[in-house]
């Protein structure tokens, strides 16, 4: 069983059950999560502190997830953010796979709902495409 010890995580979310499924997914598996209910809130989290990996919702309200991913890439709330791993979430495979041909290659997509062993890949995979 692949285990993160340790890992920051910021899961940026705007459905509470969303969030609590998904944190409670993630520190089964070792992770420190901290949570953003909005993509302003997000972004701004992200500037303020560096975190290992980032999952973002893809329709947030204030910033939406594709928004807040070109905003971070290009330098907006540093270079250590530039950098950081991103999974997107979404729960709408249109929107998912129209976000996938826009975004970069360093942005792993994964559909809603989500299950541990998707979410242990989608970490491994953020982390993969972050190095490559």
């Amino acid at each position: 069983m692949d285990t993160f010890p340790r890992l920051r995580i910021l899961l940026i979310e705007d459905n509470a059950t969303n969030r609590l499924v998904v944190t409670r997914l993630l520190e089964r598996v070792g992770c420190e999560v901290e949570q953003a209910e909005d993509g302003l809130e997000g972004f701004e989290l992200l500037g303020k502190r560096p975190y290992d990996v980032v999952f973002v919702d893809q329709q947030l309200p204030k910033l939406d997830g594709d928004e807040l991913i070109r905003r971070v890439r290009s330098g907006e709330q540093g270079k250590g953010a530039a950098i950081v791993p991103m999974v997107m979430l979404s729960g709408n495979a249109p929107k998912c796979e129209e976000s996938r041909q826009l975004a970069s290659a360093r942005v792993v997509h994964l559909m809603k709902p989500v299950t541990l062993a998707m979410l242990r890949s989608a970490i491994d995979a953020a982390i993969a495409h972050s190095k490559g």
